[in-house]
């Protein structure tokens, strides 16, 4: 891979983000405000972020996830766009402790990765959400403790997460950044990547 051509790739065709992101990635110029900017533009009253980033849309759950992700990334974690998200996801979350998407996103045709109600869905979802929170330092949290019990629950008696394989390779580092990589949820998992 040509990393020149990459760069040239993304600076000609990507968006602000984009743009912004290589140039962080590249320890250049930092203005928080040329992300924050368009973050705000995109994310929904509610704090969630609209499927498929397209404005007037319902928020989803996972899109919420992904672009909390890229706020981490970018080391937004203390901005208005990242506590309104954090806030989105909060209210989403189930008395079970888990997170499903939004039922709303279904008239939009979702993958079926992404179709609410359905266990692998959640899975996924939980751990997904689950790593962003301990990675953004809320691994004491109770949202984060009632993921982790939920994805316990939702493993076979070999350490598979019930759904879809992604499942288990994320609830892994959930689970070792909780309980250390020697804990024996750990180590039963790991034994099936």
């Amino acid at each position: 891979m040509n990393i020149e051509t990459a760069l040239d790739f993304i600076q000609k065709h990507g968006n602000k983000i984009d743009r912004y992101r290589i140039t962080y990635l590249l320890n250049e110029r930092q203005n928080d405000e040329i992300p924050l900017k368009d973050l705000r533009n995109m994310q929904n009253t509610d704090g969630g972020f609209p499927y498929d980033l397209q404005k007037d849309k319902y928020s989803c759950v996972s899109q919420t996830c992904s672009m909390l992700s890229l706020i981490r990334e970018l080391d937004l974690k203390k901005s208005d766009v990242c506590k309104k998200a954090l806030q989105f996801l909060s209210k989403n979350q189930k008395q079970d402790g888990s997170w499903d998407e939004n039922p709303r996103i279904a008239g939009y045709k979702p993958p079926q990765w992404d179709m609410s109600g359905k266990i692998a869905t959640k899975t996924w979802l939980t751990a997904e959400i689950a790593n962003n929170l301990i990675q953004l330092g809320y691994n004491d949290s109770e949202q984060v403790r009632k993921a982790a019990k939920f994805l316990k629950k939702n493993r076979d008696e070999k350490g598979k997460v019930v759904g879809y394989r992604i499942a288990t390779w994320i609830a892994i580092p959930v689970f070792a950044q909780l309980k250390g990589i020697e804990n024996e949820t750990v180590q039963k998992s790991l034994k099936l990547v």
